[in-house]
């Protein structure tokens, strides 16, 4: 909670700053009163910083936390006082001469009265703030003994290698690392021994030999302990045996295995048995017969049970020459296991043939396969990951084992420690048998299993939240707001939180870059979960478990975070920190209009019907609030009822707001109004109606995040759609604020797009612009001047409209390419079609790289790309029959996307050519694939994903495909109709 205060301390202490500083902003009496205010402000915010880095047990103290409502509270009203005072008085007018002597005069007398009842205003303030830091002393509010037996710090001298292994090892999923595992078992011994290792690959979880499955499998994945020697195979079928000898599902393992699309391409014919008690020999052949059946075009099935044929003799028929996997999940008696595997052996398969077992006991594991056993471990595993990220040296570390121990099943649980352990490296041995102690105590009380479970995750939650950063803590209890298992967008995420003050402010781009680190942080714990990753494995969506929800909920109503009142509908919409009386005024609409407001009541989870209706009643009744709402924060995304005038009503009543976005609203106009929201830092208008002209006087001097667009077509009607968008604020030099300008659109022969180069803090720019040279050489000029700031760049360039039918080749080239700096990390190029410029070649930063409409015949400039690792190839960006990636180029791209170039018809791998690729997506509308579509794959050694999207026969892909070393996974979509957005 103190960082929560603190949160709202800091932006207040800049505020009366300024308000200081301006003698014409101030009477004399109400100057000093602002500066006894800010000087007890300062003294508070120190204390405040004390308690942060305290143990967080102080927090359960009820006396600190009632001091520090109070000192929340009083500085929410001395900066409703200062913004009010702001609003109705403002600057003086300048006194230049008679007249402006005059204007000034009768501006001062114009202001009397608000000058006087904010006198009045900061007369209380003060009285307030003395009796708030009175009354510390007189109850004896302390900052608490710092824990000593935390370390920290340890991580900010950590080798960044041996970082990121760390991070690996907390990301690394447990059944898809296992899954790869055991597939590469059955690869190597597809002919029925076991084959020479191929060449070491890159990667951590793809393996091309079983000693490399052992090596790094085993030590920091799911404790897959597969056998160093590889056996002599006594039999025509393979035996492998999975022992799960916890909690683990070894089924759920094998389930993996035998579904993956490489086990597919690999046998021919599989069937998977369960065996239950009373066994029953004959109705588990019978089983496996109906799944082993070839299709037949002639006789039915009936026909067919009706063939007086033995058991055996019907499955010799149907598998005899062919390639056989069986699953036989849970036997429990070597006995009619053994029968089994008499039959099968007989059978007459192919070399090759596996059968893979599944059990709890390693005993009858060692009788099923005496050579070859997997053992499946959630506890071994983690026991394995959690010993090589702590740095401490403890006599006994078995405690880690312990607790996880505890914790089986329950990946959850496991995951979180995994993750503090990965946070804070330096834990004291302590902590943990605390920790375990917890846990065992917990697990001896008489409760049924789901309340077990639940008391386990509570206890293990409280224990990795307590250990987090205080402004982490706080960003987590924001997520409380939103419902259980939604999905959150990360940038948006992180704009509301520097908006809502949850981050500590700093100056410039300090507060994102330090919501960024937040994020990370809490995904790196486990708290946050990725519902969707870009290209690159960056989060886009994000959420959080739901029993974590349930937990963040609670104590965010202990701690008095946000707005108590604020109705759960309205949350993920409104600012939490505003001071809006919502039981008060619910009895106000009531009352005032005769019928019940569903608006400010809170709703069932999971009845969110009628949330937009929610939102615009909240809106039309702000007019009859009797003060200023403190809202900083309006996320109207997909509120389909939200109209023009809801907008205007905002901005005549919300002057606070930082954050507005109507994405996907029926917006079609913004109001001029909108100049009264001078504080603005965030505005989203991407996919509405607003006309590209509505931005034009656009000035906003606070404005960060201007959010337009987007850009978008269908992979089965290539040509563009009208780009939406809007037009560059005739004043944009002013917003000197502005970090991400994406998408406007800059006019023919407008120099407006000179004065971007003012935003010396942009960081993203996206801009549409007409094809004629001069407005092409403005760009590139401010390219230059903002090459110290700029990380992204998005350049649309459409034909000129005054020399329509004419193919000028328009020039790119920078003249002084060494007054450049390569700090560029990701670029989008449509409409330049005699290539791309060589300056590129030198942007070494550039990690992805979005093409379109470049008529590319060769790959030459982004093969030399150091830092490439995204490729993004989209309509006629590359006009030559065969795409080839050439020796010793692209090292070390590891995404390849090609949409809808129609020209490419073969793709060529030459070896040594990107050795990191790991993925391959191809859409298209519809071609005739073969086995010479893709030459040479197997010369991509990290290649662990294909994926296809259109109209085409999937058989040759996926034979090619059979035939690597990494089995990658082929997926392929049967369909036309695929959406695309930048």
């Amino acid at each position: 909670m103190s960082s929560t205060v603190r949160g709202a301390i800091d932006p207040l202490l800049g505020y009366l700053s300024s308000a200081i500083r301006d003698e014409a902003q101030l009477l004399g009496g109400v100057r000093r009163d602002a500066q006894f205010i800010k000087d007890e402000m300062e003294s508070m915010n120190g204390f405040l910083h004390h308690l942060a880095v305290a143990d967080k047990d102080h927090e359960g103290d009820h006396e600190v936390r009632a001091w520090m409502k109070q000192v929340r509270d009083l500085t929410y009203d001395t900066q409703y006082c200062v913004d009010l005072y702001g609003r109705r008085v403002g600057a003086a007018p300048r006194a230049r001469g008679v007249r402006g002597h005059a204007h000034r005069a009768i501006f001062f007398l114009r202001t009397i009265p608000a000058r006087h009842r904010v006198g009045k205003q900061m007369k209380e303030l003060m009285s307030r703030a003395r009796d708030v830091g009175e009354r510390r002393q007189r109850y004896g509010v302390q900052v608490p003994a710092k824990v000593a037996n935390e370390i920290s710090g340890g991580d900010a001298a950590m080798d960044e290698e041996l970082h990121d292994l760390r991070r690996r090892l907390v990301d690394a999923e447990p059944l898809k690392d296992a899954t790869v595992g055991l597939i590469n078992w059955l690869w190597l011994h597809k002919d029925g021994h076991a084959q020479e290792p191929k060449e070491t690959v890159h990667g951590d979880t793809m393996f091309c030999s079983l000693k490399k499955c052992v090596r790094f499998l085993v030590p920091p994945v799911f404790s897959l302990a597969i056998g160093c020697q590889v056996p002599k195979i006594p039999s025509t079928i393979l035996v492998i045996a999975i022992v799960s000898p916890d909690e683990a599902d070894g089924g759920e393992l094998a389930k993996e295995v035998y579904n993956h699309s490489s086990v597919a391409s690999l046998f021919e014919c599989k069937a998977f048995v369960t065996i239950q008690r009373p066994l029953f020999l004959q109705g588990v052949l019978r089983d496996m017969i109906r799944q082993l059946r070839r299709p037949t075009g002639g006789a039915g099935e009936e026909e067919e049970e009706e063939q007086q044929l033995e058991d055996r003799e019907e499955l010799q028929k149907h598998v005899k020459g062919r390639r056989l996997l069986v699953v036989v999940e849970n036997p429990d008696h070597p006995s009619p296991w053994n029968e089994m595997k008499e039959i099968l052996d007989s059978s007459g398969c192919s070399p090759g043939s596996a059968i893979m077992v599944t059990t709890k006991d390693s005993v009858m594991a060692e009788c099923f396969s005496p050579n070859e056993t997997v053992t499946h471990s959630f506890v071994q595993y983690c026991f394995k990951k959690a010993n090589r990220m702590v740095f401490v040296k403890w006599e006994n570390r078995d405690i880690i084992r312990s607790v996880l121990e505890k914790c089986d099943p329950d990946l959850l649980c496991m995951k979180l420690l995994l993750g503090t352990l990965y946070a804070d490296s330096y834990t004291s041995e302590k902590q943990l048998e605390d920790l375990c102690k917890s846990l065992e105590y917990s697990s001896a009380l008489p409760d049924t299993y789901s309340t077990a479970t639940s008391r386990r995750q509570h206890i293990m939650t409280k224990f990795c939240y307590d250990k987090l950063p205080m402004m982490d803590r706080c960003c987590l209890l924001y997520m409380s707001i939103f419902a259980k298992n939604s999905d959150v967008t990360r940038q948006s995420l992180e704009r509301r939180w520097v908006s809502e003050g949850q981050v500590i402010q700093g100056d410039g781009r300090e507060a994102m870059d330090r919501a960024q680190r937040c994020f990370d942080g809490l995904v790196a714990r486990g708290f946050l979960a990725i519902s969707k990753a870009g290209k690159l494995g960056n989060v886009i969506y994000c959420k959080v478990h739901p029993f974590v929800h349930d937990f963040i909920t609670k104590v965010r109503k202990e701690d008095n975070f946000g707005n108590k009142s604020l109705p759960s509908n309205l949350a993920p919409h409104l600012s939490i920190s505003s001071d809006i009386q919502w039981h008060q005024v619910s009895h106000q609409k009531q009352h005032g209009s005769g019928s019940s407001c569903n608006c400010f009541s809170p709703v069932v989870e999971g009845q969110g019907q009628g949330a937009a209706d929610d939102i615009t009643t909240f809106i039309e009744s702000l007019p009859t609030f009797s003060r200023v709402a403190r809202v900083k924060v309006m996320d109207l995304d997909c509120c389909e009822h939200l109209k023009n005038k809801h907008l205007k009503i905002i901005c005549n009543n919300l002057f606070l707001l930082k954050y507005l976005s109507i994405r996907s609203t029926g917006i079609s106009r913004l109001p001029r109004e909108i100049k009264k929201l001078q504080q603005l830092e965030t505005f989203d208008i991407r996919q509405t109606s607003v006309p590209s002209s509505a931005t034009r006087g656009l000035l906003l001097p606070m404005l960060k995040h201007l959010l337009a667009g987007p850009v978008t077509y269908r992979s089965d009607a290539w040509p563009d759609k009208e780009i939406s968008t809007v037009e560059m604020p005739s004043k944009i030099g002013e917003m000197t604020e502005m970090e991400t300008l994406h998408y406007v659109e800059v006019v023919e022969d407008d120099k407006k797009l000179e004065h971007v180069k003012n935003l010396k803090r942009l960081r993203k720019l996206g801009v549409v612009i007409q094809g004629k040279q001069d407005d092409i050489d403005r760009l590139l000029r401010v390219i230059t001047e903002l090459s110290l700031c700029l990380r992204e760049l998005s350049v649309w360039i459409r034909p000129s409209r005054s020399r329509e039918g004419r193919d000028d080749v328009l020039n790119m080239e920078i003249q002084n390419k060494h007054s450049l700096y390569k700090l560029l990390e990701k670029l989008s190029i449509k409409g330049i079609t005699k290539g791309l410029p060589n300056w590129i070649e030198d942007l070494s930063n550039l990690a992805e790289v979005t093409l379109r409409q470049t008529s590319l015949t060769d790959m030459g400039i982004l093969g030399k790309l150091k830092g490439l690792r995204c490729l993004t190839l989209r309509h006629e960006s590359y006009i030559g029959d065969d795409l080839i990636l050439k020796t010793e180029e692209f090292e070390n791209i590891k995404f390849l996307a090609i949409e809808g170039v129609s020209h490419i018809k073969r793709i060529v791998f030459e070896p040594g050519t990107a050795p990191k690729l790991e993925k391959i997506v191809w859409t298209f509308a519809k071609m005739n694939i073969t086995k010479d579509t893709i030459i040479d794959l197997k010369n991509l050694l990290s290649l662990k994903e294909l994926e296809f999207s259109g109209e085409f026969n999937p058989s040759h892909m996926q034979q090619v495909v059979a035939h690597h070393q990494n089995c990658p996974n082929f997926k392929y979509t049967m369909w036309r109709d695929v959406s695309v957005q930048e």
